[in-house]
């Protein structure tokens, strides 16, 4: 075992991994990696926003702490990606409104909840 995850692990007060042995009475766990962000600051993408990001009320958190109270106007995008930071891209986006008019927006948004369409 890793010397790190021994360590980590040793200071464990209690943990129950007995649905973690396998044949031989060994415990088997996996760690996750870390995924390393598709985005890059200073790059420009096309993407799709989860819809529920676009509802203030369940978005709330994200839009007060985050955002001074704001939302997306439109879960389809273009973007520039300005800054990244704990999971979250700060982003300035164009959408274009109904009526033919564009709309900018300035805020930060979760990385898991935006989805690459293309990189402009």
């Amino acid at each position: 075992m890793n010397k790190i995850i021994e360590r980590e692990l040793g200071k464990v007060r209690l943990a129950d991994l007995s649905n973690r042995k396998n044949e031989d009475g060994r415990i088997v766990f996996s760690i996750p990696k870390f995924k390393k962000s598709e985005f890059t600051t200073g790059k420009c993408y096309k993407v799709v926003i989860d819809e529920f990001m676009l509802d203030p009320v369940r978005s709330s958190v994200l839009a007060n702490n985050w955002n001074s109270g704001s939302t997306p106007p439109s879960a389809n995008m273009t973007v520039e990606v300005l800054d990244i930071s704990m999971g979250k891209i700060k982003v300035m986006g164009v959408c274009k409104n109904r009526n033919g008019t564009y709309s900018m927006w300035e805020g930060w948004l979760p990385i898991d909840k935006v989805r690459i369409e293309s990189e402009v």
